[in-house]
């Protein structure tokens, strides 16, 4: 299938500039959510 040719592929420049832009918007996204666990943690029990 041509889509798991594009998986295997290497990224391109621009692909990559878009990863790495991408990358810190995933990052705070964890960061916010594994507060926000931790936070909700002790009023559960």
């Amino acid at each position: 299938m041509a889509l798991n040719c594009n998986f295997m592929r290497p990224l391109t420049r621009d692909e990559s500039a878009v990863f790495l832009l991408y990358l810190p918007t995933v990052y705070h996204f964890l960061l916010r959510l594994f507060a926000l666990t931790k936070q909700l943690r002790p009023s559960k029990s």
